[in-house]
């Protein structure tokens, strides 16, 4: 099972990521565990967004999406055949 863990940054199963999430310590620093088949998704705009810190976590049967363009890395770029 994965581990969430958010203070003023992300820590994925303990690993610590260089993004600030906030600097007001506005959010816990309680370890969330996902299931099997369960995901932990933030929003782009990460001060304003209602994402699972708000909502919970997401069942995979709820994220829909298709892949047509690729936009990274810069040396892939183009649209996506499947």
């Amino acid at each position: 099972k994965d581990t969430v863990k958010i203070d003023n940054y992300v820590y994925i199963n303990g690993e610590k990521y260089d993004e600030i999430l906030t600097k007001n310590g506005e959010f816990s620093n309680e370890e969330i565990i996902l299931n099997e088949d369960e995901y932990f998704v933030l929003g782009d705009n990460r001060k304003v967004s209602k994402d699972s810190r708000y909502l919970g976590n997401f069942g995979k049967d709820k994220i829909l999406g298709k892949v047509n363009i690729r936009l990274f890395p810069f040396n892939k770029i183009g649209k996506i055949d499947k």
